[in-house]
């Protein structure tokens, strides 16, 4: 099988857990024999050496000249498009840059041989149903997280929630990394509980995460129900709420 995965982020250029959930995906489909192109979006100052860290030969990246970053908001990519003089290829804004990238996609659909569309979060959405439409190929999108996600149901972009609904609508099947991310997808988008699929991330015990110690030290300040030690950013869908009543 051969997939067209669309993503925005892939290690070591990542800035949250989307790139580890990517490279681990891959990583196993390839061991599987699947076959992927991965399309990703790049400034112009990455190294080339980046290629070198896809461990399988069953995977190709391709990326695509653009200022899109993993969890960028319009004001961030203002802010980058004003850092230095930009041929004018760029997109003025971020929603036209997601526009921009999904054309950049579009021809990438023509060029390549595949049998399947992956693609991972909003800003990758119309780059699939493009390559639907290009090849008609079945589509699948992987919701990591959804605008009501991401704002706690607060001020939600409409453009990305509308740009969420209709990929998720035009899809053929749409996989949500949890079923509390599933309920939301079915009670904020309308989609039938038979059209999402529910895949976890997992744990890459290659990496021996198991040979380091997490024990409390000595020199810890103790505390009455113990010590729990978090480093990342703070989500409501992530459950810290939860955890901290257990």
């Amino acid at each position: 099988m051969k997939v067209l995965m669309f993503g925005w982020e892939f290690p070591p250029l990542s800035s949250g857990g989307l790139g580890t959930a990517c490279y681990g995906l891959t990583k196993s489909l390839s061991k599987k024999g699947v076959e992927i192109t991965f399309v990703l979006p790049y400034s112009g100052d990455i190294d080339a050496d980046f290629l070198k860290i896809i461990p399988a030969g069953n995977v190709k990246i391709r990326k695509i000249s653009t200022f899109l970053q993993p969890y960028m908001s319009s004001q961030e990519y203002k802010k980058s498009l004003g850092k230095k003089p930009q041929p004018k290829i760029y997109g003025s804004t971020l929603f036209e840059e997601v526009a921009r990238y999904t054309l950049a996609a579009e021809k990438i659909a023509e060029e390549e041989d595949f049998d399947i569309i992956h693609c991972h979060d909003w800003m990758t959405f119309g780059a699939g149903i493009k390559a639907k439409k290009k090849k008609n190929k079945p589509l699948v999108l992987h919701v990591h997280a959804t605008e009501h996600d991401r704002t706690g149901g607060h001020a939600v972009n409409q453009h990305v929630y509308d740009l969420e609904r209709h990929g998720m609508h035009k899809a053929d099947k749409v996989i949500a990394v949890s079923n509390f991310t599933k309920t939301k997808i079915m009670d904020h988008y309308g989609l039938p509980s038979e059209k999402i699929r529910v895949v976890h991330n997992a744990v890459d015990f290659s990496q021996h995460y198991y040979d380091e110690d997490f024990g409390i030290k000595k020199t810890d300040k103790p505390c009455r129900k113990g010590l729990i030690i978090l480093c990342m950013r703070q989500k409501r869908f992530w459950g810290m709420r939860r955890m901290s009543n257990l």
